[in-house]
């Protein structure tokens, strides 16, 4: 197995069970078509400094939301590119 995905510790199904994301202490997050042998979509355009907190699809599976170290990012999950990014400053638990 590659290095790169020895050390999942996220994943998230989208809600029609087609896709599955992957990611945690890599870094990085991928997207693996189920009903497609072969290698992952990789997010494209961000650079991780810290591991990925937590990952999910939204409601209609076209974008993966993610958090890291107080940042949310939101990308379309068909081009794997980011859509937006919220950078949470203040918050009360």
């Amino acid at each position: 197995m590659p290095r790169a995905y020895r050390s999942v510790q996220l994943v998230a199904f989208s809600h029609d069970g087609r896709y599955l994301i992957s990611g945690g202490g890599t870094e990085s997050i991928r997207k693996w078509d189920l009903g497609v042998l072969g290698q992952p979509a990789t997010l494209k355009d961000i650079s991780w400094q810290h591991s990925i907190d937590c990952i999910c699809f939204s409601p209609d599976s076209t974008q993966i939301i993610a958090a890291s170290n107080s940042t949310i990012f939101i990308f379309d999950a068909q081009t794997m590119r980011t859509a937006s990014t919220i950078y949470v400053t203040r918050y009360e638990r």
